[in-house]
């Protein structure tokens, strides 16, 4: 019985235990059902969020659709653009040479214009020395009738002293009729004057008038030229086409006919493989056959313009792109002229990198930026030989110096001809010496002295431009220190003179990185005075010399008064530097303060 009451309890203990767990296993199956519920919500609320982001991603292809079209349209408008830009660059060449054949057929009339100026400019002084002269003998005639009026009224009023009064008044009477005399005799003298002003005035008016007409004359004649060989120019360039073949290495582009660099040179050589004289040839035949159809009084050039890319030349015989493009124009006109064509009818010029075809810097933009490119140009005729003035060496020296982007250089005479002397960048000595020859100047040269710096240091030396270079005592001396070039760690030290006037002393060093580091700024200095710079004292360590090596520039420049205010920075790079720079010299000029600046390449490295 006991054995049955403890089955009964267990069992009844496991009926318990089993409605528990059924409770819990619904309760179990209520949770998973609102778990089911909820996942069936998340579910269609995805189902809304796919449709959604499909909506979206239909509305954003039909954006990008419509980007795309308007990026198609945009790139044909940059191509319309850089076409223009071409033609227009173009047209600023041959401005830029109209006006340069311009100037040089007014150069003659110009030393009259500045000689009747100089007459002006002296009349005018005569005009208000005589006027003020005028007024003060006015101011004293005026002074004396005064007196002589005075002395009347004093008369009457003491008759006793008549005698002497009278006596006064009449020497007043006298003096001022005198002064009269004096002031009429003036007017006239003022009347002279004014009419040989005058006259003068409309001497140089007419001489104006004279050179416009002859400039508008030589713009008629130069573009009736330019319409004749034009129809010689297409006869060329179409005969050209069928001679080398339609290769889209070699195309026609405005005026000018378009060899990529590959198609005549290996890589980074001004050497003509075998292939680029066979075409050079070619083209040579082509030109001379066509040139005996020209007019006898059509007086033409064959121009050959090198072009180089922006990849900066590393290594090898040429410093830089300029002077490799200018080699290989060179070398294009050497095989004509050898090949018959005479030296007159050929020109060969360089223009670096700096008009590329393509913007873009892409190796296929490269490729098409290296080229070199031939063109027929007018040439206009020359006054006959007996209206022009025998060849002035110095002259055409100072001109081809004025000339001469990114230097500073000085021509002086001495006992074998002339010395030209000074710093320029890279590769101009080759420029100059071409330039002098094209003057007929280059026989009188005795010495070319010229101390070369990189290009990327042009823009400081252009900057100072406006700042002639002095002479004398009146020059800021600058040297340095030591036998160059300066070895690591070794300190730069600089010995200054200043010049015959007084000025604060700034002094830069122009690194060859593109940094300028400004070294030391002194207050009003003596004129005259001398000292040193870059000696360690105190605390001072003095300026080692650190990497980049090269050859970098040392620029001292005196001032009355601040140059740059505020100062500039301790170090800075050389393109928000040079503007500045440019700036404060123009503000010291238009102020009328003084300025001498001197510029010293420098040697450093191992």
């Amino acid at each position: 019985g006991q054995a049955l009451s403890r089955d009964l309890a267990e069992a009844r203990t496991q009926q318990q235990a089993t409605a528990r767990d059924l409770a819990a296993t619904q309760a179990q199956g209520q949770a998973l059902t609102r778990e089911l519920a909820e996942a069936r919500d998340r579910q269609q609320a995805t189902a809304r969020d796919l449709a959604a982001a499909q909506a979206q991603g239909q509305a954003a292809a039909r954006d990008l659709e419509a980007r795309r079209r308007e990026a198609e349209t945009l790139a044909a408008e940059l191509a319309a653009a850089r076409t223009a830009l071409d033609a227009a660059r173009r047209d600023v060449a041959a401005l830029r040479e109209e006006a340069a054949r311009l100037d040089q057929t007014v150069r003659a009339d110009r030393t009259t214009i500045e000689a009747r100026l100089s007459d002006i400019a002296r009349l005018s002084n005569e005009i208000r020395a005589l006027t003020a002269l005028r007024d003060e003998l006015e101011r004293r005639a005026r002074d004396a009738l005064a007196r002589a009026e005075d002395e009347a009224r004093r008369r009457q009023q003491a008759e006793a002293q008549g005698g002497e009064f009278a006596r006064l008044s009449e020497s007043a009477r006298a003096q001022a009729a005198l002064l009269a005399q004096q002031i009429e005799v003036l007017r006239a003298e003022l009347a002279r004057v004014g009419a040989a002003l005058e006259a003068a005035e409309t001497a140089t008016r007419d001489r104006d008038v004279q050179i416009a007409n002859l400039g508008q004359r030589l713009n008629a004649a130069l573009a009736q030229r330019v319409e004749e060989l034009q129809s010689y120019r297409s006869d060329f360039f179409g005969r050209l086409r069928r001679v080398l073949g339609d290769r889209p290495e070699v195309r026609i582009v405005g005026d000018r006919f378009v060899f990529q660099s590959e198609v005549l040179f290996p890589a980074g050589s001004a050497e003509l493989s075998e292939a680029g004289q066979q075409q050079i040839r070619n083209i040579g035949r082509v030109l001379q056959d066509i040139a005996r159809q020209f007019p006898p009084d059509l007086n033409w050039v064959l121009r050959v313009d090198g072009h180089a890319d922006r990849t900066p030349v590393r290594g090898g015989r040429f410093a830089s792109n300029w002077e490799l493009s200018s080699a290989r124009a060179i070398a294009v006109a050497q095989l004509l002229i050898a090949d018959g064509l005479a030296p007159n009818r050929v020109a060969a010029t360089a223009f670096g990198d700096t008009q590329p075809l393509d913007e873009r810097e892409t190796p296929d933009a490269y490729a098409r930026n290296r080229r070199i490119e031939l063109r027929l140009e007018p040439v206009p005729v020359a006054p006959p030989a007996a209206t022009q003035a025998p060849p002035d060496p110095r002259r055409a020296a100072r001109e081809v110096l004025g000339a001469l982007a990114c230097a500073r250089v000085t021509v002086t005479e001495e006992a074998g001809g002339l010395r030209v002397a000074g710093i320029a960048r890279r590769g101009a000595e080759a420029e100059l010496r071409a330039a002098l020859q094209s003057r007929a100047a280059a026989g009188a040269l005795a010495n070319l002295d010229i101390r070369p710096f990189g290009e990327a240091l042009c823009e400081v030396v252009e900057a100072l431009r406006p700042v002639p270079i002095a002479s004398g005592n009146s020059a800021l001396r600058l040297q340095v220190v030591g036998a160059e070039p300066l070895p690591p760690g070794s300190l730069l030290r600089t010995d200054i003179v200043m010049p015959d006037w007084a000025g604060q002393l700034a002094l830069f060093y122009i690194a060859t990185d593109g940094q300028v580091v400004r070294l030391a700024v002194l207050d009003r200095q003596a004129a005259g005075a001398r000292f040193r710079l870059g000696d360690p004292r105190g605390a001072f360590t003095g300026w080692p010399v650190v990497e980049p090596f090269g050859t970098e520039l040392l620029v001292a420049i005196a001032s009355e008064g601040p140059l740059f205010q505020p100062a500039r920075p301790e170090a800075e790079p050389v393109r928000s530097f040079a503007p500045a720079l440019a700036t404060a010299v123009e503000t010291a000029r238009r102020e009328g303060r003084r300025l001498a600046v001197q510029v010293v390449p420098v040697e450093t490295g191992p």
